[in-house]
């Protein structure tokens, strides 16, 4: 017997990746040129984002299997991806990219209640609630301190936060810390190969997504598998 409501979580899932696919190749180049134009770098062409998109994505299907919440949030993987090569390129995370992540979030949240699995809703949102802040209030404070977070981290980080408070509280935690280790160990990594200086920008939305996605990987799928 086929999983309806599962069937139904992927058919909406798989209508928003075709969307971020779809503006990425469309919309994504001119958006992304107002970041790249006035530093004179190389701006991504829409096949590129296509590709990214597309390829980061259908990653996401694959390891899916019958949880909702990766059914569900699969469309955010292929902006992380975009969100990871702009920041790289100019070191500024575009609103509209955050902006979207949020909408795809919170959308994807409401799709995965058509899931086969019943939730706390409660507690969830709680979770949720608690990751957010997690990650907020400590890029918040050191953007005040003036400690090289920018504001594209800021407005990134609730997004991320609660994305991994659909799987718990701890797995948020452990995201942050991964962030951090990563971002350290990078910027470490610079300044001993001499490409870069204790004045130098560093991005750090990628050190976000990668470590909460390695944390993810680790605590919300391997271990829930």
């Amino acid at each position: 017997m086929p999983n309806y409501a599962l069937l139904t979580v992927y058919l909406f899932a798989f209508a928003c990746a075709v969307s971020v696919s779809w503006w990425a190749t469309v919309s994504g180049p001119k958006l992304l040129e107002r970041y790249t134009k006035p530093v004179q770098v190389a701006t991504p062409t829409g096949s590129q984002l296509l590709f990214l998109s597309a390829v980061v994505q259908g990653a996401g299907f694959f390891v899916a299997q019958n949880d909702p919440f990766i059914v569900s949030t699969v469309p955010l993987w292929g902006l992380f991806a975009i969100m990871v090569w702009i920041d790289s390129l100019v070191h500024k995370l575009p609103n509209h990219l955050t902006a979207m992540a949020a909408g795809y979030l919170l959308f994807g949240v409401v799709v995965a209640s058509f899931g086969p699995v019943d939730f706390d809703y409660l507690a969830l949102a709680s979770s949720v609630a608690f990751g957010a802040l997690v990650w907020v209030i400590p890029l918040w404070l050191l953007r005040r301190i003036g400690a090289g977070v920018g504001g594209g981290d800021v407005k990134l980080a609730p997004v991320i936060g609660g994305w991994l408070g659909l799987y718990g509280g701890g797995i948020a935690v452990s995201g942050l810390a991964m962030a951090f280790i990563l971002g350290g160990t990078f910027a470490l990594f610079l300044l001993l190969s001499a490409r870069a200086t204790w004045k130098s920008a560093v991005a750090f939305g990628p050190a976000m997504i990668s470590g909460a996605v390695c944390a993810w990987f680790v605590s919300g799928f391997l271990v829930s598998s």
